[in-house]
């Protein structure tokens, strides 16, 4: 019965089905035991490791066992197993990471995927009690797992990618923000930033590079149909926490005082062009 949800008559997205979900979860479960057998040998990480190993892998599990529910109550039950389940995996990554037990760049794109399983396990969970009408079955077989494929969007007024990736991606009731830096659109210069003759960084201004995303990523939002009071998930890049992150910090608070997204925040080595942060957002839209 997992598999038979009822799709929202008035939306019009496409969704993923339960197999394309299945297979991602399997992978992403498949990444994690590589993060395990990667942790150094020691006994803090041997701990880390039983507990990620057992979080990490229990996401599709249990997903592959919600689609055999019996209803939709049951199926609404056991995708919450499946959202606890990733975001204690979540909580084990970034253990690891803030550890400094494996280089954090080797961390992040797995980090970013479990935001985004996360993500979509919680749209669809309240989907579907937007939509309970009972435990009647239907003959559609539809998943209320959104379809990454769709809802391409671009802004006018943001940073040109630097990759072939888009500004954003619609994926049912949320927006998923590629990552986000400083850049201004059409301009070689970055704002808060100094070159030398090579290229390289001579000096920067975080706090200028950090309203400088911000109005970033305010762009993408609005010309994406959202807002920034929608914002309900931020991963921050910066590549000197010692250094930048109480001004970061201190400039952060002073954007979302009204609204209160979660928050991940970490180290890395390096972004691909000459700036000090990066965000990755996650916002809802109507």
């Amino acid at each position: 019965f997992g598999s038979l949800i009822f799709e929202r008559l008035q939306n019009t997205h496409s969704f993923m089905n339960s197999m394309d979900f299945k297979l991602r979860t399997k992978d992403f479960a498949k990444r994690v035991i590589a993060v395990c057998r990667a942790l150094p040998p020691n006994r803090e990480s041997q701990l880390i490791q039983r507990q990620l190993f057992r979080s990490g892998t229990s996401v599709g599990a249990n997903y592959r066992e919600a689609c055999r529910a019996r209803s939709t109550a049951e199926f609404i039950a056991k995708l919450g197993i499946v959202e606890a389940e990733a975001d204690e995996t979540l909580y084990w990554l970034e253990l690891i990471a803030e550890l400094e037990l494996l280089p954090k760049i080797k961390l992040k794109q797995l980090i970013i995927e479990n935001h985004e399983i996360i993500a979509m396990t919680v749209a669809s969970i309240k989907t579907l009690k937007q939509n309970k009408t009972g435990d009647k079955k239907t003959d559609t077989p539809q998943s209320p797992i959104p379809n990454p494929k769709s809802g391409i969007l671009n802004s006018s007024k943001a940073p040109e990618p630097v990759g072939l990736y888009p500004h954003a991606r619609r994926v049912g009731n949320l927006l998923f923000l590629s990552g986000v830096g400083p850049r201004e659109r059409g301009k070689k210069t970055i704002p808060g930033v100094t070159l030398d003759a090579k290229g390289n960084i001579k000096k920067y201004d975080i706090a200028k590079q950090c309203h400088s995303v911000f109005r970033n990523i305010r762009y993408i939002l609005e010309d994406a149909g959202s807002s920034w009071d929608n914002i309900v998930d931020v991963t921050v890049f910066l590549t000197n926490m010692k250094e930048d992150f109480p001004i970061y910090n201190k400039i952060y608070a002073e954007y979302f005082k009204n609204n209160k997204p979660c928050r991940t925040t970490l180290e890395i080595n390096a972004l691909p062009t000459p700036i000090a942060i990066e965000l990755k957002v996650i916002a809802t839209i109507d």
